[in-house]
Protein backbone atom coordinates (compact mmCIF):
# COMPACT_ATOMS: atom_id res chain seq x y z
CA UNK A 1 0.00 0.00 0.00
CA UNK A 2 1.36 3.22 -0.93
CA UNK A 3 1.68 5.94 1.55
CA UNK A 4 -1.08 9.08 1.47
CA UNK A 5 -0.34 11.96 -0.64
CA UNK A 6 -0.25 14.00 2.56
CA UNK A 7 1.78 12.52 4.98
CA UNK A 8 4.51 12.25 1.99
CA UNK A 9 6.22 15.48 3.02
CA UNK A 10 5.41 18.45 5.17
CA UNK A 11 4.71 20.53 2.27
CA UNK A 12 1.81 18.66 1.43
CA UNK A 13 0.26 18.37 4.92
CA UNK A 14 0.62 22.22 5.09
CA UNK A 15 -0.99 22.57 1.64
CA UNK A 16 -3.37 19.93 3.25
CA UNK A 17 -4.70 22.43 5.81
CA UNK A 18 -4.56 25.52 4.07
CA UNK A 19 -7.17 23.84 1.47
CA UNK A 20 -9.29 22.51 4.66
CA UNK A 21 -9.31 25.89 6.43
CA UNK A 22 -10.00 27.32 2.84
CA UNK A 23 -12.75 25.06 2.14
CA UNK A 24 -14.04 26.33 5.49
CA UNK A 25 -14.08 29.53 5.72
CA UNK A 26 -15.69 29.47 1.68
CA UNK A 27 -18.59 27.29 2.85
CA UNK A 28 -18.80 29.37 6.06
CA UNK A 29 -19.49 32.51 3.84
CA UNK A 30 -21.84 30.45 1.59
CA UNK A 31 -23.74 29.77 4.62
CA UNK A 32 -23.97 33.04 5.99
CA UNK A 33 -24.44 35.33 2.60
CA UNK A 34 -26.76 32.67 0.74
CA UNK A 35 -27.97 30.46 3.72
CA UNK A 36 -29.43 33.39 5.90
CA UNK A 37 -27.43 31.84 9.04
CA UNK A 38 -26.56 32.93 11.84
CA UNK A 39 -22.52 33.44 11.83
CA UNK A 40 -21.62 31.66 14.47
CA UNK A 41 -23.72 28.66 13.69
CA UNK A 42 -22.63 28.55 10.28
CA UNK A 43 -19.05 28.42 11.55
CA UNK A 44 -19.56 25.41 13.45
CA UNK A 45 -21.62 23.56 10.53
CA UNK A 46 -19.01 24.60 8.20
CA UNK A 47 -15.92 23.19 10.31
CA UNK A 48 -18.53 20.15 11.38
CA UNK A 49 -18.70 19.65 7.49
CA UNK A 50 -16.01 20.23 5.97
CA UNK A 51 -14.08 18.38 8.94
CA UNK A 52 -16.10 14.89 8.40
CA UNK A 53 -15.64 15.73 4.55
CA UNK A 54 -11.51 15.80 5.21
CA UNK A 55 -11.66 13.06 7.73
CA UNK A 56 -13.43 10.66 4.94
CA UNK A 57 -11.26 11.78 2.36
CA UNK A 58 -8.15 11.01 3.98
CA UNK A 59 -9.79 7.51 4.28
CA UNK A 60 -11.16 7.53 0.67
CA UNK A 61 -7.04 7.01 0.11
CA UNK A 62 -7.32 3.91 1.53
CA UNK A 63 -10.48 2.16 0.12
CA UNK A 64 -9.87 3.12 -3.38
CA UNK A 65 -8.94 -0.30 -4.63
CA UNK A 66 -11.81 -1.72 -2.53
CA UNK A 67 -14.33 0.49 -4.67
CA UNK A 68 -13.26 -0.80 -8.19
CA UNK A 69 -16.43 0.07 -10.07
CA UNK A 70 -18.05 3.98 -10.58
CA UNK A 71 -21.44 2.90 -8.70
CA UNK A 72 -19.06 1.82 -5.74
CA UNK A 73 -17.53 4.76 -5.67
CA UNK A 74 -20.49 7.23 -6.34
CA UNK A 75 -22.39 4.86 -3.21
CA UNK A 76 -19.85 5.89 -0.78
CA UNK A 77 -19.82 9.25 -1.83
CA UNK A 78 -23.38 10.00 -1.45
CA UNK A 79 -22.73 7.38 2.31
CA UNK A 80 -20.18 10.62 3.12
CA UNK A 81 -22.73 13.30 2.48
CA UNK A 82 -25.67 12.03 4.40
CA UNK A 83 -23.33 11.00 7.89
CA UNK A 84 -22.38 14.66 7.32
CA UNK A 85 -25.66 16.22 7.00
CA UNK A 86 -27.12 13.55 9.97
CA UNK A 87 -23.95 14.77 12.23
CA UNK A 88 -24.37 18.09 11.60
CA UNK A 89 -28.55 17.87 11.61
CA UNK A 90 -27.86 16.10 15.44
CA UNK A 91 -25.90 18.37 17.00
CA UNK A 92 -28.20 21.51 15.91
CA UNK A 93 -31.12 19.40 16.90
CA UNK A 94 -29.39 19.11 20.25
CA UNK A 95 -28.06 22.86 20.57
CA UNK A 96 -30.86 24.63 19.04
CA UNK A 97 -34.34 23.47 17.22
CA UNK A 98 -34.75 27.10 16.20
CA UNK A 99 -31.79 26.85 13.18
CA UNK A 100 -33.42 23.38 12.05
CA UNK A 101 -36.19 24.78 9.25
CA UNK A 102 -32.93 26.95 8.19
CA UNK A 103 -30.75 24.23 7.99
CA UNK A 104 -33.26 21.84 5.37
CA UNK A 105 -33.27 25.04 3.39
CA UNK A 106 -29.39 24.40 3.32
CA UNK A 107 -29.52 21.03 2.26
CA UNK A 108 -29.07 21.44 -1.48
CA UNK A 109 -25.82 24.07 -1.06
CA UNK A 110 -24.39 21.00 1.40
CA UNK A 111 -24.66 18.77 -1.67
CA UNK A 112 -23.97 20.69 -4.02
CA UNK A 113 -20.14 22.23 -2.06
CA UNK A 114 -19.72 18.73 -0.21
CA UNK A 115 -20.36 16.93 -3.81
CA UNK A 116 -17.72 19.22 -5.97
CA UNK A 117 -15.21 18.96 -3.20
CA UNK A 118 -15.58 15.48 -2.91
CA UNK A 119 -15.52 15.03 -7.16
CA UNK A 120 -12.08 17.24 -7.12
CA UNK A 121 -10.37 15.19 -3.96
CA UNK A 122 -11.31 11.56 -5.81
CA UNK A 123 -10.06 12.97 -9.49
CA UNK A 124 -7.22 14.14 -7.37
CA UNK A 125 -6.73 10.76 -6.10
CA UNK A 126 -7.62 9.08 -9.53
CA UNK A 127 -4.28 10.83 -10.88
CA UNK A 128 -2.07 10.03 -8.16
CA UNK A 129 -3.44 6.19 -8.45
CA UNK A 130 -3.13 6.15 -12.33
CA UNK A 131 0.39 8.38 -12.42
CA UNK A 132 1.66 5.49 -9.66
CA UNK A 133 0.20 2.77 -11.88
CA UNK A 134 1.88 3.93 -15.01
CA UNK A 135 5.12 4.61 -13.14
CA UNK A 136 5.04 0.75 -11.59
CA UNK A 137 4.40 -1.31 -14.86
CA UNK A 138 6.87 -0.28 -17.48
CA UNK A 139 5.43 -1.79 -20.95
CA UNK A 140 7.54 -4.76 -22.04
CA UNK A 141 8.44 -4.31 -25.48
CA UNK A 142 8.05 -7.56 -27.55
CA UNK A 143 9.00 -7.03 -31.62
CA UNK A 144 7.15 -10.23 -33.39
CA UNK A 145 9.66 -12.49 -34.41
CA UNK A 146 9.70 -12.30 -38.54
CA UNK A 147 8.52 -14.98 -39.83
CA UNK A 148 10.56 -16.65 -42.85
CA UNK A 149 8.69 -17.78 -45.84
CA UNK A 150 10.23 -21.16 -47.73
CA UNK A 151 7.60 -20.15 -50.33
CA UNK A 152 9.19 -19.64 -53.60
CA UNK A 153 6.90 -18.02 -56.17
CA UNK A 154 7.12 -18.72 -60.02
CA UNK A 155 5.48 -15.44 -61.28
CA UNK A 156 4.77 -11.37 -60.16
CA UNK A 157 1.72 -9.49 -61.19
CA UNK A 158 2.04 -5.49 -62.65
CA UNK A 159 -0.88 -3.24 -62.56
CA UNK A 160 0.69 -0.94 -65.53
CA UNK A 161 -2.61 1.82 -65.92
CA UNK A 162 -5.33 -0.34 -66.03
CA UNK A 163 -3.89 -3.49 -67.47
CA UNK A 164 -2.21 -6.21 -65.48
CA UNK A 165 0.98 -8.07 -66.42
CA UNK A 166 1.74 -11.38 -65.28
CA UNK A 167 5.65 -12.03 -65.28
CA UNK A 168 7.56 -15.09 -64.80
CA UNK A 169 10.43 -15.84 -62.50
CA UNK A 170 12.82 -16.93 -65.53
CA UNK A 171 11.75 -14.10 -67.26
CA UNK A 172 13.26 -11.66 -64.57
CA UNK A 173 17.36 -10.22 -64.57
CA UNK A 174 17.22 -7.67 -62.37
CA UNK A 175 14.84 -5.60 -59.47
CA UNK A 176 15.96 -2.18 -59.08
CA UNK A 177 14.16 -0.97 -55.63
CA UNK A 178 14.05 2.98 -55.11
CA UNK A 179 11.94 3.77 -51.68
CA UNK A 180 8.67 2.92 -52.84
CA UNK A 181 8.99 2.26 -56.46
CA UNK A 182 10.48 -1.03 -57.75
CA UNK A 183 11.87 -1.34 -61.19
CA UNK A 184 11.61 -5.25 -62.97
CA UNK A 185 13.95 -5.69 -65.52
CA UNK A 186 13.18 -8.99 -68.18
CA UNK A 187 14.52 -10.41 -71.19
Amino acid sequence: MTIHPVLESSFFRITGIIVVLLAMFTFWMLLVCYGDTYTFWALAESATYVGLLSLAGFLYWYMYNYLPTFYLQLAFALLVQAIALAVVYGYLLIFGSDLLPGFSANIPLYLAFGLLCWLSLALWYHGLWQSALSESEEPEVTLPEPEESHEIIDRISVKEGARIHIIQREELLCIRACGDYVMLVTA
